[in-house]
């Protein structure tokens, strides 16, 4: 068995990948490279890979078609987005992901972009650097911030990383409130978490995080009337996709004094550009889409895939399998 391994893998994962055959191992973080699928499917072939192991490459058809070899491959992601699943199941070639990989680490971000908000470390840090700090006492008067624990906490979206947010702030001793009309079910046994209507969170909370997922019904969710509901001592955080918010509304709330502020670690391009709206304020505390990125996210998908392969070469459905269908006609090793 040949692997080709172009997603950052853990060493431990590496290890194991190698006593199973051949691995070329081509982290697209030390290459910098997102592959044409078209060529990455002809040198699949032509260097006889059998498993593919992605994470910002592309699985479309023109590299199913090209690569004559391959019979599994791993999407190091929870979002599909990036493969065409229908030309998978044609091509007889088995598609695993990897939900849940980054709930934790996206949590702890939101955790810390609290913190940070409540008691303005990213802005009294800027303070200091530039200079601005002449009299002693001034900071501790204007930096002045609040307890997480007087906080109302509003979440919209209680999927993976939502319900891993609800989680740590709940420890803390928040109060919770969430939107999700599907989802009632993961919280039973948690406290102090109760289920709204999106306006009335909106209007009761004063710091919402958004977890949703990017497609037709979440496009621009958040426009004036939730913003102007949050009130001006309230904050708003994203890092879930940039269409959920408008953002000419979020712009005009941030500078009319709508809202406190937001932070905001998904944008529409990468880079953000220097002339951005967003990154002329003062109160807003961005980051560029970090959420994910950590070293468990990378142990916790490599030991992910590693199951669903050994799975897979026992002749046994991956727990993780994206395309199921392929499972009676699909290729072998």
């Amino acid at each position: 068995m040949n692997s080709l391994v172009l997603a950052p893998f853990s060493t431990k994962g590496l290890d194991s990948l190698n006593k199973l055959g051949f691995v070329a191992y081509e982290p697209w973080t030390e290459s910098k490279l997102i592959h044409d699928p078209q060529l990455l499917g002809e040198r699949i072939a032509r260097e006889n890979f059998n498993v593919l192991i992605v994470e910002a490459d592309f699985l479309f058809d023109e590299l199913f078609n090209a690569a004559k070899n391959l019979y599994f491959a791993a999407l190091c992601r929870s979002s599909l987005n990036q493969v065409e699943l229908d030309e998978a199941i044609k091509h007889g070639i088995t598609i695993v992901h990897t939900p849940n990989r980054n709930a934790q680490a996206v949590a702890e971000l939101v955790l810390g972009v609290i913190f940070s908000l409540l008691r303005h470390i990213h802005s009294s840090n800027i303070f200091i650097k530039r200079g601005e700090w002449e009299v002693p006492t001034d900071p501790y008067i204007r930096f002045k911030g609040r307890e997480i624990s007087s906080v109302k906490l509003g979440i919209v979206g209680l999927g993976n990383i939502g319900t891993k947010v609800a989680a740590l702030a709940n420890k803390l001793g928040v109060e919770v409130s969430v939107y999700d009309p599907y989802a009632k079910a993961k919280i039973v046994k948690m406290d102090n978490v109760k289920f709204m209507d999106l306006d009335d969170l909106f209007a009761e909370c004063n710091i919402v995080t958004l977890h949703l997922a990017d497609n037709e019904q979440t496009l621009n969710m958040i426009q004036d009337k939730q913003l102007s509901l949050l009130g001006p001592e309230s904050f708003l955080i994203n890092t879930s996709s940039p269409s959920i918010v408008n953002e000419d509304h979020l712009y005009n709330a941030l500078v009319n004094g709508t809202i406190a502020g937001a932070a905001i670690d998904v944008h529409d391009s990468h880079p953000i550009p220097s002339n951005s709206k967003l990154i002329q304020l003062e109160n807003t505390l961005l980051t560029p889409h970090i959420g994910g990125s950590s070293f468990e996210t990378i142990d916790r998908y490599s030991s992910m895939v590693l199951k669903d392969l050994r799975f897979f070469l026992k002749g046994k459905m991956p727990k993780n399998i994206a395309n199921p269908e392929v499972w009676p006609s699909r290729r072998t090793p």
